[in-house]
């Protein structure tokens, strides 16, 4: 190996590990289905499971695989570790911890179901290192002198979608694609409308947080290329799909149309000459792109049942999120060092 294959992740090892963190985001929609449906669940050893996990030991055995090749070149060590898969390798060690504690906390306290999936502490834990994990190929990438096309960028983006998807089943409590947010009627009883409404409106806000902020990060790196959207945002929808129990077919498909709103909004904002300006612009009207759209997947056959400023005060709040992530992503540029200048 050359010296940029020893220090480097190369384009094809990066490839590989995108696609084994889609085999574990797979597993992880497998088991909360599991979860979510089987209230008779008494067993830490399911279908689900077996998926996750082997997902994870094919991970981890890649990448001591990596480190071995490396360490066979003389660097010891950390060293041997490739640049931009140290947060993964890391993810996949506190990936065999968490599997651990999750077993013996099972055996403990008894197996989940419903919202107590999303809290229990060896869950976050895997979360944890799911989005360590999920962060290599983007990270790698990050580091590389890879060109912003689809054949170089997509295991990032498929890694981001990753990312996407795992935060996804956590904050599902919250999620805006198990039922149509603007058109499903709440009863009017004992303020519960309200406290419907309010908890769909933070839905959204929190989605858009969640969704754009991996992918505007991405964009802050690359020109993402046609495409890019699409892919990234292929991979909730499935987890969706799959952990929703099949049930929820109109909302899967309106994340991936979604997505293809995203990459056509990222396609006119890419023509702006001013990349500061096309950020910003970007980070405002994705959102409203793929809000847009999922009013207009779901709208079919239903009605919007809130009045007019709650729901386009909400995807305007979502707006304000997204231009407000590019603002976190790339500071102001004459950003002074400290507060005393």
């Amino acid at each position: 190996m050359d010296a940029d294959d020893v220090t480097l992740v190369r384009p094809r090892e990066r490839a590989t590990l995108a696609i084994l963190v889609t085999w574990i985001a797979i597993g992880l929609a497998i088991d909360t289905r599991r979860h979510r449906t089987d209230r008779s669940l008494d067993t830490f050893f399911t279908s689900g499971h077996a998926v996750l996990y082997a997902g994870w030991v094919a991970s981890a055995v890649f990448m001591l695989y990596l480190v071995r090749r490396r360490q066979a070149t003389g660097l010891t060590r950390f060293a041997a570790v490739p640049q931009g898969f140290e947060g993964a390798v890391t993810g996949a060690v506190l990936f065999g911890f968490g599997g651990v504690g999750d077993m013996i906390w099972h055996g403990v306290f008894g197996i989940e179901v419903e919202l107590k999936i999303l809290f229990s502490p060896t869950h976050l834990v895997l979360m944890t290192a799911m989005l360590m994990l999920a962060f290599g190929p983007v990270r790698s990438s990050w580091l590389s002198k890879g060109r912003s096309t689809i054949t170089d960028l997509w295991p990032a983006i498929l890694s981001t979608g990753v990312i996407m998807s795992v935060l996804l089943v956590f904050f599902q409590y919250l999620s805006a694609f198990d039922r149509g947010v603007f058109t499903t009627e709440v009863p009017k009883l004992l303020g519960l409308e309200e406290l419907i409404r309010v908890q769909a409106i933070s839905g959204v806000i929190v989605f858009t947080l969640l969704f754009f902020g991996p992918l505007l990060l991405l964009a802050r790196r690359f020109k993402l290329p046609p495409g890019a959207g699409t892919l990234a945002f292929a991979v909730p929808a499935v987890c969706n799909f799959i952990f929703t129990d099949f049930k929820v077919v109109r909302l899967s498909v309106a994340i991936v149309a979604g997505g293809v709103a995203v990459d056509a909004m990222l396609a006119l904002t890419g023509r702006i000459s001013a990349p500061r300006l096309s950020f910003r612009l970007s980070g405002a009207l994705t959102p409203l792109a793929f809000w847009g759209t999922y009013l207009a997947v779901t709208l079919p056959g239903n009605s919007i049942e809130w009045p007019a400023e709650l729901w386009t005060g909400t995807v305007a709040w979502s707006m304000l999120v997204g231009a407000a992530v590019t603002v976190t992503l790339l500071p102001p540029r004459d950003t002074p060092d400290s507060w005393t200048d």
